[in-house]
């Protein structure tokens, strides 16, 4: 059994508990207004797989165009998905990414899924058809990333992805499927890449009844970077009290992050009493829980503060 072992006991390998929800004081109260001088971009990207649209924040600095890095070095980007029955624009309000990204030269793009691609908006991460290179959701996302990057002179060194839930999903996906893209990756109440393919099983590992082996996950990550492989500084926050998405997927990333990455560059941090909700948000979002701590810093500081340490 590798699910509970790990839960509330901190700094195994990587893992801490965060503090718990906390009311008045908590990080999330605080987050900066977004400067005056972010642009905002909206467009889609289409290739052979699908159509999918997007929301850019560029901040003070970055340009519109590919010559916008010509004043300073090109800015990192985040790359931020979305959960079930969100758009870009709630992610954003219920993150505050908006506002603490561009405060630290982060240009901030939120790929958004389309209602005609699942009802309920979600990234489609348990289907095989959307867990490969070249092919599906994936394909979309790294040409729509690779497009973003190009036009608006960003660091293609210093490019992140985070999700939450379907998003924190695909994220993982993501990161194993196009590694040679990404500098960090974060899952927020998110499902490994490589133990469930279907329905069923997906189904199992929401529920945390799936049997998972840690070696077959690790193994799933190497096979599908390939020649590509490379260490991917890792972040994993998780709700103590998840009932949509158990936190034995916490553990499960952990069991599979241990075999793949040095210890430096994998933490995982379970947040006591939170359910499925972004840990310190704003509640004009959806699934958000105000009390903290803060993820969006936790996710900035985390991608920042490595930066340099993976292997490219």
């Amino acid at each position: 059994m590798i699910g509970n072992a790990l839960m509330m006991i901190p700094f195994l390998v990587g893992c801490a508990v965060a503090p718990g929800p906390a009311g008045e004081g908590a990080e999330g109260a605080d987050a900066p207004a977004a400067p005056d001088t972010v642009t905002i971009v909206r467009g889609s990207h289409t290739d052979a797989a699908g159509t999918r649209a997007w929301r850019l924040v560029l901040p003070a600095g970055a340009g519109a165009g590919a010559g916008g890095a010509e004043a300073g070095a090109p800015r990192p980007l985040l790359v931020l998905l979305h959960g079930c029955t969100q758009d870009a624009d709630d992610v954003a309000r219920g993150t505050r990414m908006d506002a603490l990204a561009t405060a630290r030269g982060v240009a901030v793009l939120y790929p958004e899924q389309a209602p005609d691609a699942h009802p309920l908006r979600c990234w489609n991460w348990y289907e095989p058809a959307h867990q490969g290179r070249d092919a599906g959701e994936p394909a979309i996302l790294a040409g729509m990333i690779r497009g973003v990057v190009e036009a608006h002179g960003l660091d293609p060194d210093r490019v992140f992805v985070a999700g939450m839930s379907a998003g924190g999903a695909m994220a993982a996906i993501l990161a194993a499927t196009y590694p040679e893209l990404f500098a960090g990756m974060a899952s927020h109440s998110g499902v490994p890449f490589g133990i469930a393919r279907g329905l069923p099983a997906a189904t199992a590992a929401l529920s945390g009844t799936l049997e998972v082996d840690p070696d077959a996950a690790a193994e799933a990550v190497r096979s599908a970077m390939g020649d590509r492989a490379r260490d991917i500084p890792t972040l994993i926050i998780h709700g103590s009290e998840d009932a949509v998405v158990s936190p034995r997927n916490a553990a499960w990333f952990e069991a599979q992050g241990v075999q793949l990455l040095p210890a430096n560059l994998l933490r995982v941090v379970m947040v006591p009493g939170l359910g499925h909700a972004w840990s310190g948000g704003a509640p004009e979002g959806t699934y958000t829980d105000p009390r903290g701590p803060d993820a969006s810093r936790m996710i900035l500081d985390f991608f920042l503060d490595s930066e340099g340490s993976g292997h490219r």
